[in-house]
């Protein structure tokens, strides 16, 4: 193998090792799990401020201590049942159908 086929290969696996560690140190938004059960006792008690529902992917903010933190669950798919029912704790509550559902 050539000198400069290996210094290309060399510099290659620098830049893909390089963007590995910068994705993973990356601090971005990163969304704490939880579980669906969790999410309607939330809901329930007023901690919901923001829903975005997306096949069975629930995207919420939950406001806690003044502080809000972005966080997922998996669930039912969003019928009329669970829009009324988020809709009786936040009456502003909007539903795009098979796009996002927001309070």
């Amino acid at each position: 193998m050539k000198q400069s086929h290996k210094t290309l290969l060399l510099w290659v696996l620098l830049i893909v090792m390089f963007l590995a560690i910068w994705q993973v140190l990356q601090p971005g938004e990163r969304k704490q799990q939880v579980s669906f059960s969790q999410f309607v006792s939330l809901v329930h008690s007023g901690q919901v401020t923001d829903v975005h529902v997306k096949d069975h992917e629930y995207t919420f903010n939950q406001v806690q201590d003044g502080k809000t933190q972005q966080r997922e669950t998996l669930g039912p798919v969003a019928d009329q049942n669970l829009i009324d029912d988020l809709q009786k704790k936040d009456p502003s509550t909007g539903h795009t159908p098979n796009e996002k559902l927001q309070i």
